[in-house]
């Protein structure tokens, strides 16, 4: 900064500590309010003299100012989306300090959320290939959850394999906002039951593939309270009955108990030859070991189970729990001979 600044850059970096005082003084915003502060970094005509110099402008200010960045950052963040120039501002911080950024953004109104996830969004759009980069840094902060999501749908096209990373354990990061990203959560499931009826449509499906799809739909289902179509329950069903390996027999049966309400609705033939299909497998010991908890009436050690199996912190709903646990003694399967032939083996 030894070389005098232009005026317009005088200006702008006027604006900014103007700004800053002035959110610290009343933080009850307006548009209104934001624009009479300001004079170049608010005029659409004016912000281009200054644009090339806003992210230099942005570390010159937090170095004047002596605080950190998230001190200094965080007022300028919240007065920006006032102003009809916030993508060009909003992108200079980016510029300056990405992780910074998205950190107050995803503390800050639904508002700021907003804008800034359109900002991000919209330099994606520019340059595809930073997509999976700034996926990377969003699921590393755990911030914008939709933003993360949004960025997977259109740009990345790999929803199985992140959602059997991001739904393990409890993804309390994207559950946190499970309203703002409902539709992000449909698409997802519609897509996945796309896939799950493009495997089961081969003449020799994957077992590995049909494994990772179904425990990525049980995560939607289960963890954001969403429906299936009755078309997309089917699809699920076709991948039960296709399942064959221990992996997929057991994900088999936990979307059967997590499902337990559609999987009850169907007809009494159909649903007894699903559950035979399963039960009868001899391939993993979990069906034995369910029947035997049912029957000692344990069903928090079936809940346990499941969430074990999936490695995901799964609510299961207990009514129609129950209502399975009744189904279990009705099968006509030899379940628990199997299970003590085990054991003796």
């Amino acid at each position: 900064m030894s070389k005098p600044l232009a005026y317009p850059t005088r200006v702008a970096l006027c604006d900014l500590f103007t700004l800053y005082h002035q959110c610290h003084r009343d933080a009850a915003l307006s548009s209104k309010f934001v624009k009479s502060c300001v004079r170049t970094i608010g005029s659409e005509a004016m912000i281009n003299d200054v644009k090339p110099m806003l992210p230099i402008l942005m570390e010159w200010f937090i170095e004047l100012d002596g605080n950190n960045e998230i001190s200094s950052l965080e007022p300028l963040i919240r007065s920006f989306v006032y102003l009809p120039t916030r993508a060009i501002l909003l992108d200079s911080i980016l510029v300056y300090d990405e992780t910074t950024f998205m950190r107050i953004a995803s503390n800050g109104s639904s508002q700021l959320t907003f804008f800034v996830s359109e900002n991000v969004y919209a330099l994606v759009q520019k340059y595809p290939s930073y997509a999976l980069a700034v996926r990377f840094k969003l699921v590393q902060a755990q911030l914008l959850p939709d933003l993360a999501l949004r960025l997977t749908i259109t740009h990345i096209h790999d929803e199985v394999n992140f959602l059997n990373g991001e739904l393990a354990g409890l993804p309390s990061w994207i559950l946190s906002q499970s309203t703002n990203i409902a539709p992000l959560i449909t698409a997802m499931k519609n897509k996945l039951c796309e896939l799950a009826k493009e495997e089961t449509g081969k003449e020799s499906p994957t077992q590995l593939e049909m494994a990772k799809i179904l425990r990525a739909i049980i995560g939607l289902l289960g963890f954001f309270g969403i429906k299936a179509t009755e078309e997309q329950y089917r699809v699920c069903f076709d991948v039960i009955r296709k399942s064959n390996t221990e992996r997929t027999i057991e994900l088999s049966l936990c979307f059967i108990l997590i499902c337990a309400e559609q999987v009850l609705r169907l007809p009494i033939r159909e649903r007894n030859g699903l559950l035979r299909h399963v039960l009868e497998s001899t391939v993993t010991e979990m069906p034995a070991l369910i029947a035997v908890e049912f029957a000692a009436n344990q069903i928090l050690q079936v809940e346990e189970m499941v969430r074990e199996k999936l490695k995901m912190g799964i609510m299961i709903p207990k009514l129609y729990l129950f209502e399975m646990q009744k189904l279990f003694k009705t099968v006509e399967v030899d379940i628990y001979a199997k299970f003590r032939q085990t054991q003796e083996e």
